[in-house]
C-alpha cells in the first residue's frame, strides 16, 4: 500500500474487477429479518454475493424500501466509474465537504459533561457518554440503507459490514499541532479530513452497535459511546495542538478495553500524520511497535490511517501490516484510491465511503487486502 512496497498476489480478479469473495458474507444477516438487493455495476454475481450458487437478495431492499434500479439514491450509476477527482465526495479531490450534514444527526444535540482529569478508566471520566442509539430492526435497516446511499458505499463493501456487529470500535485521533496542515489540492486541513472520517465511522458503527464509538485523542479527553455526529463536530471545533504521544494513549485504550476483548473483537483505528513522540518530543517508533507486539490480546486489531499525503512522514508503518499480526495500514484517501485504480483499472469506483469501510474492516477481513495487491 506504500510506494515501492512489495506485494503478494492473493488471487485478485482481473483488472477493473473486485477480488473473489472468500467467506460467505451476506448483507441480509447484518440486520435480522432483512435482505437486500445489492445488484449493480460493480461486477460479480448480479443476483447476490458469494458466487454463482448464492441465493438472490430480496428485491425490496432494506426495510422494504426498494432500490432504484439504476443505482443508489435515485440516480443512475456512472457506468465508467466516478469521474477522476470526484469519487465519492463533494469536495476537491473526492473528499467530502467539511460542511456536509451527516445522516442520523440528533436534532437535539447533547451537551457535554465536564471534562475529566486525563483519560478515564474503563467505566468513567472524560466527556459524558452519548445517549444510547436504540432502534428497532426496521429503523436500523432503513438507516443503514440510507447511509450506504449517502456515502456511495458499493454493494460488495456494504455486504461485509456485518462483521462490525461483533466488534468494539475505538478511534484514536491525532490532535497534534501538525494536523492543522492543509491538504494539497484541497481547501481542507488534515484535521478537517479527520473530522469527516470520524463522522462517517460514527454513522456506520452506531447502526451496527447501539453503544456507538469511543473517540480518543492524544492531547485531550475522550468522548465515550458516541452515536451522534453533532458531538463529533463540537469537539473538533477545538483546533489541534501539542505533540504525538501515541504510545501512552494506545496503552490507555488497551487497558480500558481489555476485559471486553474476552467477549468480542476490539478494533482500534489510529489516525495519525507522523511518528509517535516520547515525553521529550523525540520520535520513538520502537516503543509503539513493542506495544503492538507485546501488550495486545489476540482479539485486539489495529488499523493505522495516514492523515497525510506526505507518505515519507509515516513510512515507519509501511511493513507493519505484513510483519505484525492483526495490524493494517491504510494510506490517505487519494493515495489509496490511486493505488487501487492502478491495480484494478482507472475506472474502478472507490468513493470516500468505500475508503472508510476498507479502513474499518481491513484489519479483520483479509478480503480487502486483495483490492490493491499487485502481481
Amino acid at each position: 500500500m506504500y510506494p515501492n512496497q512489495q506485494y503478494t498476489q492473493r488471487g485478485g480478479g482481473p483488472s477493473g474487477q473486485y477480488p473473489p469473495q472468500q467467506p460467505p458474507y451476506g448483507v441480509g444477516n447484518m440486520v435480522p429479518g432483512h435482505q437486500q438487493n445489492m445488484s449493480g455495476p460493480y461486477g460479480g454475481n448480479q443476483g447476490g454475493f458469494g458466487g454463482a450458487g448464492a441465493a438472490p437478495f430480496n428485491q425490496g431492499g432494506f426495510g422494504g424500501v426498494p432500490y432504484n434500479q439504476g443505482g443508489f439514491g435515485g440516480a443512475p450509476y456512472n457506468q465508467g466509474g466516478y469521474p477522476q477527482g470526484q469519487s465519492g465526495g463533494s469536495g476537491p479531490g473526492g473528499y467530502p465537504s467539511s460542511n456536509q450534514q451527516p445522516y442520523g444527526a440528533n436534532p437535539h444535540p447533547q451537551n457535554f459533561g465536564p471534562p475529566g482529569a486525563g483519560y478515564p478508566p474503563a467505566q468513567g471520566g472524560g466527556y459524558g457518554p452519548s445517549s444510547g442509539n436504540f432502534m428497532s430492526n426496521d429503523q436500523r435497516a432503513q438507516r443503514l440503507n440510507q447511509i450506504i446511499r449517502q456515502y456511495e458505499i458499493n454493494p460488495q463493501f456494504a455486504a461485509r459490514l456485518q462483521s462490525l456487529g461483533n466488534c468494539e470500535v475505538v478511534v484514536l485521533c491525532d490532535d497534534s499541532g501538525s494536523m492543522n496542515t492543509p491538504l494539497q489540492g484541497t481547501n481542507q486541513t488534515r484535521w478537517d479530513e479527520l473530522k469527516s472520517l470520524v463522522n462517517i465511522v460514527v454513522d456506520i458503527c452506531s447502526v451496527m452497535d447501539s453503544n456507538g464509538v469511543d473517540v480518543y485523542f492524544l492531547n485531550r479527553d475522550p468522548m465515550l459511546n458516541v452515536s451522534d455526529t453533532r458531538n463529533v463536530r463540537q469537539i473538533f471545533n477545538m483546533l489541534p495542538q501539542g505533540l504525538t504521544p501515541l504510545v501512552p494513549a494506545l496503552r490507555r485504550i488497551i487497558a480500558a478495553k481489555r476485559n471486553q476483548t474476552f467477549e468480542k473483537k476490539l478494533l482500534i483505528l489510529i489516525a495519525t500524520d507522523g511518528a509517535p513522540t516520547n515525553e521529550y518530543g523525540q520520535p520513538d517508533v520502537g516503543a509503539l511497535e513493542a506495544v503492538l507486539r507485546q501488550e495486545r490480546t489476540q482479539q485486539t486489531y489495529v488499523t493505522f490511517l495516514a492523515c497525510t499525503d506526505d507518505l515519507p512522514t509515516v513510512n515507519y508503518l509501511s511493513n507493519w501490516d505484513r510483519l505484525i499480526p492483526n495490524v493494517d495500514v491504510i494510506d490517505d484517501y487519494r493515495s489509496e484510491r490511486a493505488e487501487i485504480q492502478r491495480t484494478r483499472g482507472g475506472n474502478f469506483p472507490f468513493s470516500y465511503g468505500d475508503y472508510i469501510v476498507k479502513s474499518l474492516l481491513g484489519a479483520i477481513d483479509p478480503w480487502f487486502d486483495s483490492l490493491d495487491d499487485r502481481a
